[in-house]
C-alpha cells in the first residue's frame, strides 16, 4: 500500500454514516471499523434517524431555507418539537415506559435540553393566534372534541403557538453544526476522534446530511440483488419487525421495482464511498487500502483486524443465489433479467 499522510487529528471527520438499502451487507464494513482505533460506535443495531425522520433536521432545513412559507416553517418548527419528545428519554424503567423506546437522552447525554436550546435558537418569534395548519394531524375525535368546547363558550381552544422562523443556508447549517457538536462532544473523548453512525444518511443523497456537520463522510453498501432477496427471504421478525418483508414487499416485482427506484438518481461527492459487499469479502486487502485511502487513515490504526469482521465467515453471505431450486431459482432468474447491470460475476 502507498504511503499515505496522515491529517492532523483536529481537521479529521467528526462523522462517518454506513448506510445501506436492507440486507445489502453495510453492518459488515461496521463491524470492520469497529476494529479501527480513534472511532466511537454504539451498537451496528442502533441508527441515528435524527436528520432522515419525517419533520427532522432535513424537513426542518427545507421548510426553513429552501422552500421556506410561513406555514411550513411554523409546522416544521412544531413538529420538531414534538420529534425531541419522541426520541428523547433515558434508558430507566420509568423512561422506557413514557417515551417511544428510542432513549437519546441515554445514547447522546443532554439530548433532550440541547434539542430544545436548538429549537429556540431557531424561533424568531413566537406568539398566539388561531391557527388550523396545526390541527391538521389530529383526529376527528379531537377535533370534534375541540369543535364541541368552542361551541361551549371556550372560544379559544383553536388558538395555539404560532413559530417564525426563516433563514440563509450558511447561517442555518452553522446553528445546526453547532448543535451536533453539543450532542457529540462527551462521546469524542479518551483518543476517539469519529462517531460512527447507522442509517443517518440517505442513500441517495448523502452530501445533503453531510453539510450539517463541521466533518462527515459517507459508506453506501450495496450488494448483489439476488443475494439482498434471498437473505430478505430467510429473514423473520426482529425486534417484532418483519424486517425482510420491507424490503421485498409483495414479492419479486416488488423487490425488483423497489431496487431499480432505491438507485436512481445517486448523487456523490468525495466525502461518499460506494462499495458493495463483496468486495469487502473477496478482495478483502485491497478493500482495506480503498478505506485508508478514502479516510486518508495508516493502517496502523486497525489495532483489532479481524476481530469483529473476519471475510472467511461472511463468504457464506456471497452467492447464495448459486445454490436455490424451485420458486426461489425462478425468483433469481427473474432478478437477473430485470437487475443484470447490478448482479456480480462471481
Amino acid at each position: 500500500m502507498q504511503n499515505i499522510k496522515v491529517k492532523n487529528k483536529s481537521n479529521q471527520c467528526s462523522v462517518i454514516d454506513f448506510s445501506g438499502y436492507s440486507f445489502s451487507g453495510k453492518s459488515a464494513y461496521f463491524d470492520l471499523f469497529c476494529e479501527f482505533e480513534g472511532y466511537k460506535y454504539f451498537s451496528k443495531e442502533f441508527e441515528f434517524e435524527l436528520l432522515r425522520a419525517p419533520y427532522g433536521i432535513i424537513t426542518l432545513y427545507n421548510c426553513l431555507v429552501e422552500d421556506w412559507s410561513p406555514i411550513r416553517s411554523s409546522e416544521a418548527i412544531r413538529s420538531f418539537k414534538n420529534i425531541i419528545k419522541i426520541y428523547g428519554g433515558g434508558n430507566s424503567l420509568v423512561s422506557r415506559l413514557q417515551s417511544h423506546g428510542y432513549n437519546y437522552d441515554y445514547y447522546f447525554p443532554g439530548f433532550t435540553k440541547s434539542s430544545i436550546e436548538f429549537i429556540e435558537s431557531l424561533t424568531l418569534a413566537k406568539w398566539n393566534a388561531e391557527w388550523p395548519f396545526a390541527f391538521n394531524n389530529h383526529s376527528s375525535y379531537k377535533i370534534f372534541i375541540k369543535k364541541l368546547l368552542y361551541r361551549l363558550g371556550r372560544k379559544k381552544m383553536f388558538e395555539t403557538d404560532i413559530y417564525l422562523s426563516r433563514f440563509e443556508h450558511e447561517e442555518f447549517l452553522s446553528i445546526v453544526q453547532k448543535y451536533f457538536c453539543d450532542l457529540f462532544k462527551n462521546l469524542l473523548v479518551n483518543e476517539k476522534h469519529t462517531l460512527l453512525l447507522n442509517n443517518a444518511f440517505e442513500t441517495t443523497n448523502p452530501q445533503k446530511s453531510q453539510q450539517f456537520f463541521s466533518n462527515a463522510k459517507s459508506i453506501i453498501v450495496d450488494r448483489d440483488p439476488r443475494d439482498i432477496y434471498l437473505s430478505a427471504k430467510s429473514t423473520g421478525i426482529i425486534n417484532g419487525l418483519n424486517v425482510g418483508n420491507s424490503a421485498i414487499g409483495d414479492g419479486v416485482e416488488n423487490f425488483i421495482s423497489r431496487f431499480k427506484l432505491y438507485r436512481n438518481n445517486f448523487i456523490n461527492n468525495e466525502n461518499t464511498l460506494r462499495i458493495n459487499f463483496e468486495n469487502l469479502v473477496l478482495d478483502y486487502e485491497n478493500t482495506l487500502d480503498k478505506i485508508f485511502i478514502f479516510l486518508n487513515e495508516n493502517r496502523s490504526i486497525h489495532k483489532y483486524p479481524k476481530k469483529y469482521f473476519d471475510p472467511e465467515i461472511s463468504k457464506k453471505g456471497v452467492g447464495m443465489w448459486k445454490n436455490v431450486d424451485g420458486q426461489l431459482k425462478k425468483d433469481i432468474d427473474k432478478i437477473y433479467l430485470e437487475l443484470k447491470d447490478y448482479c456480480l460475476d462471481i
